[in-house]
C-alpha cells in the first residue's frame, strides 16, 4: 500500500528529467551571469582607473612646470568634465603635500589601500570611505619618483552610472532561458508520452490482455519508433506463441484422431478374422468347402491387416525417422516399367491402358522404396477407383537445374470437388464402403504426399467428375542432406 502511495505521489520521469536539466541550465546561466557581471564590473573600474591615471600623469607634468600647486590644480579641474575631482599629492614618507578636499588635518597616508598598491606596483585603485572627509571615493593612485599622485571621484550617482555594467547579456540569457524552457518542455513531454504509453502497454501485458499495435500512438521520433517496435515485436512473439500452441493442440487432436482411426481400421479385419475362426471352431459339422471359404476370408483380412500395418509403419518412419532412409540413384523409367509389369494383370482385367513419356530418362538420387511407393500407389489408386477402360498417362513434362516435374493423370470417373482437398489425409476415403471392399487402407495418397515431401517436392491434385484426375508433383534430383528435410505434417 505504501509502495502504491509513493508511486502515486512521486514525480514522473519526464518531470524529473525536465527539472533536472532545467535547473542545471539555470545554475549554468547564473554562474555565467555572475562571471560576466564581475568581468563587466572590473572592466568599468579599469576604464575609470585608466582615466584617473592619465589625470595623475597630467598633474605631475603640470606641477613640474609651475610652483603654484593649488592654482594649477584648479586650472586642471576647470579643463576636465569631472569638476568634483579630488587631487592629493603624497611624499615618500606618506605625508600629504597637497589635497583640495578642504580637510585641514591629514594623518600618514602610506596605509591607504590605493597608496600601498601604488608603492608596490606603481599604480593602484580602491573604492572606500575617506577617513579625512568621511565620504566614499573612487581612488586612483600613481607612484612617480616616490611621490604618490592620487585622483579621486566621489561615489555619487554620476560615478554609479559610470561604473554601471551593460546588462544586455542578462537579457540575452533570459531569452535563452525561455527558449530552452520551451524546447525542453516539448521534448520531455514527448519522452513522457512515450514512457506513459509503454507503461500502459506493460500494464495490459501484466493483466493478460493482448495489446494491439494500433492501440498505442507513439510520437514520431526515434524513441517513439523504438517503443512501437517493442509493441510490434511483443505482438509478433505472442502471435507466434499462440500459433505454436494452436499447432500443438491441432497436432495433439490429429494424433488422437489418428489413433482412433487406426484402432477403427484395425478393428474391422481383426473382428472379421476372429469371427471366421470362431465359426470354424464352434461348428464341427462345416463342410470342407465352407471351411476353405472362411479360411480364404481370414487370409484376405490378414493380408489387408498386414498392408495396413506396413503403411502405418512407413508413415511413422517418414514422420519421425526420415533421415534413416537409404539414398541411392534411381532410374525412374526403369522403376515405372517394373510397376507396369506388376500391375499388368489387373490393368488387363479392367481394360486399362497406360502411356509413359519420360524424355531424357530422369534419374533421382533418393530413396528407392519411397519413389516406388509414389508411383505404385498412384497406379493402384487409378486401377482401383478410376473405372474400367480408362487410360493412364505418366509424363515428366518439365525439368530445371534442381527438380523434375511429373504429371500422373487418368480419364476415369474423377473426384467430386468437396473431396479433392482431403484426399491426402490419412484414412480419408471418397467412398468408404467401396474402398474397404477393394481392400484399400486409406493411406496410399498420404504416403504419396509424404514421400514427395521427403524428396523436397510438392504435390497437388485436380479433378473433374466424369473426365478424370490429375496429380502434379515435383521431385528434387538429388537430396544432399536428408536430415535437414522438412518433416511432413500429419
Amino acid at each position: 500500500m505504501k509502495t502504491l502511495e509513493i508511486k502515486k505521489h512521486r514525480l514522473s520521469f519526464n518531470q524529473r528529467l525536465f527539472w533536472t536539466l532545467f535547473l542545471t541550465f539555470i545554475g549554468f546561466t547564473a554562474c555565467f551571469c555572475i562571471f560576466q557581471y564581475q568581468r563587466e564590473h572590473t572592466f568599468a573600474q579599469d576604464k575609470l582607473n585608466a582615466v584617473l591615471e592619465s589625470y595623475n600623469y597630467q598633474l605631475w607634468h603640470r606641477t613640474q612646470k609651475h610652483e603654484r600647486f593649488k592654482a594649477e590644480v584648479n586650472n586642471f579641474i576647470n579643463d576636465i568634465p569631472q569638476k568634483e575631482l579630488r587631487v592629493t599629492i603624497i611624499d615618500p614618507n606618506g605625508d600629504v603635500l597637497f589635497d583640495n578636499s578642504g580637510a585641514e588635518e591629514f594623518n600618514n597616508h602610506n596605509n591607504r589601500i590605493e597608496v600601498r598598491k601604488a608603492r608596490l606596483h606603481n599604480e593602484g585603485f580602491a573604492i572606500r570611505y575617506s577617513i579625512s572627509t568621511g565620504k566614499k571615493y573612487f581612488y586612483s593612485a600613481t607612484n612617480i619618483d616616490g611621490y604618490i599622485y592620487r585622483c579621486a571621484l566621489p561615489y555619487n550617482m554620476y560615478l554609479w552610472h559610470v561604473l554601471a555594467i551593460n546588462k544586455d547579456f542578462i537579457y540575452f540569457m533570459i531569452i535563452m532561458l525561455l527558449i530552452f524552457f520551451i524546447v525542453l518542455s516539448r521534448y520531455t513531454t514527448s519522452i513522457g508520452s512515450t514512457i506513459s504509453r509503454l507503461q500502459d502497454f506493460a500494464g495490459d501485458v501484466e493483466r493478460g490482455q493482448m495489446p494491439d499495435n494500433t492501440a498505442y500512438s507513439f510520437p514520431d521520433d526515434e524513441l517513439g519508433d523504438i517503443a512501437s517496435n517493442i509493441v510490434s515485436l511483443y505482438n509478433r512473439q505472442q502471435k507466434a506463441q499462440n500459433e505454436a500452441y494452436q499447432e500443438r493442440e491441432e497436432h495433439a487432436r490429429m494424433k488422437r484422431q489418428l489413433t482412433q482411426n487406426i484402432a477403427h481400421e484395425l478393428k474391422t479385419p481383426v473382428s472379421s478374422i476372429q469371427g471366421y475362426l470362431e465359426t470354424i471352431m464352434t461348428n464341427g459339422n462345416l463342410t470342407n468347402d465352407k471351411k476353405e471359404y472362411f479360411l480364404e476370408r481370414c487370409y484376405s483380412q490378414s493380408t489387408r491387416l498386414a498392408g495396413l500395418l506396413r503403411d502405418i509403419s512407413l508413415l511413422n518412419r517418414l514422420d519421425e525417422a526420415g533421415s534413416f532412409f537409404d539414398l541411392e540413384s534411381i532410374d525412374i523409367t526403369q522403376l515405372i516399367d517394373g510397376i507396369e509389369g506388376e500391375c499388368a494383370m489387373e490393368m488387363e482385367n479392367k481394360h486399362i491402358t497406360a502411356d509413359v513419356s519420360l524424355p531424357g530418362k530422369p534419374t533421382i538420387f533418393g530413396n528407392q522404396s519411397l519413389i516406388y511407393s509414389i508411383f505404385r500407389n498412384l497406379f493402384d489408386n487409378a486401377i482401383a477407383y478410376a473405372g474400367e477402360g480408362c487410360h493412364i498417362k505418366v509424363e515428366c513434362y518439365k525439368e530445371n537445374e534442381f527438380y523434375y516435374f511429373f504429371r500422373f493423370s487418368d480419364n476415369g470417373i474423377g473426384i467430386a470437388p468437396e473431396h479433392i482437398n482431403h484426399i491426402f489425409e490419412r484414412f480419408y476415403r471418397v467412398d468408404k464402403g467401396r474402398s474397404r471392399k477393394l481392400g484399400g487402407t486409406g493411406l496410399g495418397l498420404s504416403i504419396v504426399k509424404n514421400a514427395v515431401l521427403f524428396h523436397k517436392g510438392k504435390i497437388s491434385a485436380t479433378s473433374v467428375l466424369g473426365e478424370g484426375t490429375t496429380f502434379q508433383f515435383s521431385l528434387k534430383k538429388q537430396i544432399s542432406n536428408p536430415q535437414s528435410q522438412t518433416q511432413s505434417q500429419i
